[in-house]
Protein backbone atom coordinates (compact mmCIF):
# COMPACT_ATOMS: atom_id res chain seq x y z
CA UNK A 1 0.00 0.00 0.00
CA UNK A 2 1.31 3.48 -0.80
CA UNK A 3 2.12 5.49 2.30
CA UNK A 4 0.57 8.51 0.60
CA UNK A 5 -2.83 6.84 0.72
CA UNK A 6 -3.09 7.50 4.45
CA UNK A 7 -1.96 11.13 4.45
CA UNK A 8 -4.00 14.20 3.56
CA UNK A 9 -2.76 17.71 2.90
CA UNK A 10 -4.51 21.07 3.23
CA UNK A 11 -2.88 23.91 1.30
CA UNK A 12 -3.29 27.44 2.67
CA UNK A 13 -4.10 29.99 -0.03
CA UNK A 14 -4.67 33.72 0.05
CA UNK A 15 -5.03 36.65 -2.33
CA UNK A 16 -6.13 40.27 -2.32
CA UNK A 17 -8.79 39.58 -4.96
CA UNK A 18 -11.28 36.74 -5.44
CA UNK A 19 -10.19 36.25 -9.06
CA UNK A 20 -6.60 35.63 -7.98
CA UNK A 21 -7.83 33.47 -5.12
CA UNK A 22 -9.66 31.28 -7.63
CA UNK A 23 -6.43 30.77 -9.58
CA UNK A 24 -4.53 29.78 -6.45
CA UNK A 25 -7.23 27.36 -5.32
CA UNK A 26 -6.99 25.63 -8.70
CA UNK A 27 -3.20 25.50 -8.45
CA UNK A 28 -3.33 23.91 -4.99
CA UNK A 29 -5.79 21.25 -6.14
CA UNK A 30 -3.74 20.55 -9.27
CA UNK A 31 -0.76 19.68 -7.05
CA UNK A 32 -2.84 17.06 -5.26
CA UNK A 33 -4.04 19.00 -2.24
CA UNK A 34 -6.97 17.25 -0.58
CA UNK A 35 -8.23 20.42 1.10
CA UNK A 36 -7.65 24.14 0.64
CA UNK A 37 -7.56 26.57 3.56
CA UNK A 38 -9.01 29.85 2.32
CA UNK A 39 -7.65 32.83 4.25
CA UNK A 40 -10.40 35.36 3.60
CA UNK A 41 -8.69 37.91 5.86
CA UNK A 42 -6.27 38.67 2.99
CA UNK A 43 -9.07 39.80 0.66
CA UNK A 44 -9.10 43.56 0.05
CA UNK A 45 -12.88 43.32 -0.28
CA UNK A 46 -15.15 40.43 0.64
CA UNK A 47 -17.76 39.93 -2.05
CA UNK A 48 -19.78 37.11 -0.54
CA UNK A 49 -21.80 36.28 -3.65
CA UNK A 50 -18.72 36.14 -5.87
CA UNK A 51 -16.78 34.08 -3.35
CA UNK A 52 -19.61 31.56 -3.21
CA UNK A 53 -19.54 31.21 -7.00
CA UNK A 54 -15.77 30.75 -7.05
CA UNK A 55 -15.62 28.05 -4.39
CA UNK A 56 -19.02 26.52 -5.07
CA UNK A 57 -17.94 23.30 -6.79
CA UNK A 58 -15.10 22.82 -4.28
CA UNK A 59 -16.91 23.80 -1.09
CA UNK A 60 -16.50 20.28 0.30
CA UNK A 61 -12.72 20.72 0.02
CA UNK A 62 -12.57 24.12 1.72
CA UNK A 63 -11.33 25.07 5.17
CA UNK A 64 -12.64 28.60 5.70
CA UNK A 65 -11.16 31.10 8.12
CA UNK A 66 -10.66 34.83 8.71
CA UNK A 67 -7.81 35.61 11.08
CA UNK A 68 -7.87 38.80 13.18
CA UNK A 69 -4.82 41.05 13.52
CA UNK A 70 -4.41 39.83 17.12
CA UNK A 71 -3.46 36.44 15.65
CA UNK A 72 -1.25 38.08 13.01
CA UNK A 73 -4.03 37.80 10.47
CA UNK A 74 -4.74 40.43 7.85
CA UNK A 75 -8.32 41.37 8.73
CA UNK A 76 -8.37 45.04 9.68
CA UNK A 77 -12.09 45.65 10.01
CA UNK A 78 -14.43 45.78 12.98
CA UNK A 79 -14.35 42.65 15.15
CA UNK A 80 -18.13 42.42 15.22
CA UNK A 81 -18.16 42.38 11.42
CA UNK A 82 -15.47 39.68 11.36
CA UNK A 83 -17.49 37.46 13.69
CA UNK A 84 -20.62 37.95 11.62
CA UNK A 85 -18.60 36.93 8.57
CA UNK A 86 -17.46 33.77 10.34
CA UNK A 87 -21.09 32.83 10.90
CA UNK A 88 -21.95 33.46 7.25
CA UNK A 89 -19.04 31.31 6.11
CA UNK A 90 -20.41 28.50 8.26
CA UNK A 91 -23.70 28.75 6.37
CA UNK A 92 -21.80 27.97 3.15
CA UNK A 93 -21.16 24.55 4.77
CA UNK A 94 -17.49 24.12 3.90
CA UNK A 95 -15.63 20.98 4.93
CA UNK A 96 -14.32 22.91 7.93
CA UNK A 97 -14.63 26.33 9.53
CA UNK A 98 -11.67 27.42 11.68
CA UNK A 99 -12.42 29.73 14.62
CA UNK A 100 -9.86 30.84 17.20
CA UNK A 101 -10.35 29.60 20.77
CA UNK A 102 -10.46 33.14 22.13
CA UNK A 103 -13.25 34.03 19.69
CA UNK A 104 -15.12 30.78 20.34
CA UNK A 105 -15.05 31.39 24.08
CA UNK A 106 -16.89 34.68 23.50
CA UNK A 107 -19.68 33.26 21.30
CA UNK A 108 -20.51 29.74 22.56
CA UNK A 109 -24.23 30.33 22.04
CA UNK A 110 -23.63 31.01 18.34
CA UNK A 111 -21.38 27.99 17.88
CA UNK A 112 -24.09 25.61 19.08
CA UNK A 113 -26.33 26.73 16.21
CA UNK A 114 -23.80 26.27 13.41
CA UNK A 115 -24.70 23.65 10.78
CA UNK A 116 -21.16 22.21 10.93
CA UNK A 117 -20.81 22.31 14.72
CA UNK A 118 -20.57 18.53 15.16
CA UNK A 119 -18.47 17.57 12.14
CA UNK A 120 -16.44 20.45 10.74
CA UNK A 121 -15.80 23.13 13.34
CA UNK A 122 -12.10 23.57 14.12
CA UNK A 123 -11.29 25.44 17.31
CA UNK A 124 -7.73 26.65 16.93
CA UNK A 125 -5.11 27.96 19.32
CA UNK A 126 -1.74 29.38 18.34
CA UNK A 127 1.36 30.30 20.32
CA UNK A 128 3.64 32.19 17.97
CA UNK A 129 6.55 32.41 20.40
CA UNK A 130 7.08 29.03 22.04
CA UNK A 131 5.76 25.56 22.83
CA UNK A 132 4.29 25.52 26.36
CA UNK A 133 4.41 22.55 28.72
CA UNK A 134 2.45 19.42 27.86
CA UNK A 135 0.16 19.99 30.84
CA UNK A 136 -0.73 23.49 29.63
CA UNK A 137 -1.33 22.23 26.11
CA UNK A 138 -3.60 19.48 27.38
CA UNK A 139 -5.71 22.03 29.29
CA UNK A 140 -6.06 24.09 26.12
CA UNK A 141 -7.06 20.98 24.15
CA UNK A 142 -9.74 20.12 26.68
CA UNK A 143 -11.24 23.63 26.56
CA UNK A 144 -11.24 23.71 22.78
CA UNK A 145 -12.66 20.20 22.56
CA UNK A 146 -15.83 21.33 24.35
CA UNK A 147 -16.56 23.92 21.66
CA UNK A 148 -15.92 22.22 18.33
CA UNK A 149 -15.61 18.91 16.54
CA UNK A 150 -11.86 19.33 15.95
CA UNK A 151 -9.03 21.00 17.83
CA UNK A 152 -6.03 22.68 16.23
CA UNK A 153 -2.92 23.43 18.30
CA UNK A 154 -0.01 25.23 16.64
CA UNK A 155 3.06 26.42 18.54
CA UNK A 156 6.54 27.64 17.67
CA UNK A 157 9.33 25.09 17.89
CA UNK A 158 12.44 26.59 19.45
CA UNK A 159 14.10 23.17 19.57
CA UNK A 160 13.67 19.83 17.86
CA UNK A 161 12.37 18.47 21.18
CA UNK A 162 9.30 20.69 20.82
CA UNK A 163 8.20 18.51 17.90
CA UNK A 164 8.08 15.49 20.19
CA UNK A 165 6.16 17.46 22.80
CA UNK A 166 3.48 18.40 20.25
CA UNK A 167 3.28 14.94 18.71
CA UNK A 168 2.81 13.37 22.17
CA UNK A 169 -0.55 15.17 22.45
CA UNK A 170 -2.13 12.72 20.02
CA UNK A 171 -1.96 9.93 22.59
CA UNK A 172 -4.61 11.64 24.69
CA UNK A 173 -7.09 12.72 22.03
CA UNK A 174 -9.63 11.02 19.79
CA UNK A 175 -8.07 9.79 16.55
CA UNK A 176 -8.66 12.15 13.65
CA UNK A 177 -9.94 15.02 15.81
CA UNK A 178 -6.68 16.78 16.73
CA UNK A 179 -4.50 18.82 14.37
CA UNK A 180 -1.27 19.67 16.19
CA UNK A 181 2.15 20.63 14.89
CA UNK A 182 4.89 23.24 15.30
CA UNK A 183 5.68 26.24 13.13
CA UNK A 184 9.16 27.54 12.39
CA UNK A 185 12.06 25.84 10.66
CA UNK A 186 12.63 23.59 13.67
CA UNK A 187 8.99 22.53 13.56
CA UNK A 188 8.93 21.17 10.02
CA UNK A 189 9.35 17.62 11.30
CA UNK A 190 6.01 17.73 13.12
CA UNK A 191 4.32 19.15 10.03
CA UNK A 192 5.42 16.10 8.06
CA UNK A 193 4.72 13.52 10.76
CA UNK A 194 1.49 14.74 12.34
CA UNK A 195 -0.80 12.73 9.99
CA UNK A 196 0.98 9.59 11.15
CA UNK A 197 0.31 10.54 14.75
CA UNK A 198 -3.42 10.93 14.15
CA UNK A 199 -4.08 14.30 12.52
CA UNK A 200 -6.73 14.20 9.77
CA UNK A 201 -4.39 16.30 7.61
CA UNK A 202 -1.35 18.56 7.66
CA UNK A 203 -0.91 22.02 6.19
CA UNK A 204 1.16 23.09 3.19
CA UNK A 205 1.53 26.21 1.05
CA UNK A 206 1.92 27.17 -2.55
CA UNK A 207 5.55 27.70 -3.51
CA UNK A 208 6.84 30.97 -2.06
CA UNK A 209 3.47 31.75 -0.45
CA UNK A 210 3.61 30.33 3.05
CA UNK A 211 1.31 31.95 5.60
CA UNK A 212 3.43 30.63 8.48
CA UNK A 213 7.13 30.04 8.94
CA UNK A 214 8.14 26.48 8.15
CA UNK A 215 5.16 25.74 5.92
CA UNK A 216 6.24 23.30 3.22
CA UNK A 217 5.17 23.85 -0.42
CA UNK A 218 2.52 21.34 -1.50
CA UNK A 219 4.59 20.03 -4.41
CA UNK A 220 7.55 19.31 -2.10
CA UNK A 221 5.39 17.74 0.58
CA UNK A 222 3.72 15.48 -1.96
CA UNK A 223 7.14 14.37 -3.19
CA UNK A 224 8.14 13.52 0.38
CA UNK A 225 5.01 11.43 0.89
CA UNK A 226 5.24 9.81 -2.53
CA UNK A 227 8.79 8.69 -1.80
CA UNK A 228 7.75 6.69 1.27
CA UNK A 229 6.00 3.32 1.08
CA UNK A 230 4.96 0.70 3.60
CA UNK A 231 3.99 -2.92 3.09
CA UNK A 232 0.29 -3.63 2.68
Amino acid sequence: MDFIGRLKVCTSVYASSIDLLETRISEALSWGSDLVEIRTDYLAKIDEAKLKRVIGINIDKCVMTCRPSSERGQFRGNETIRRQWLMRMAEMQPAFLDIELETANDIPEHLSKLPIRDKGLIISWHNLDETPSISNLQMIMEKAGLLGSHVKIVTRANSLADNLKILSLYKNFEQGKLIAFCMGEKGMLSRVLCPLAGSPFTYASLKGMGVAEGQIPINELRRIYDSIQVDS
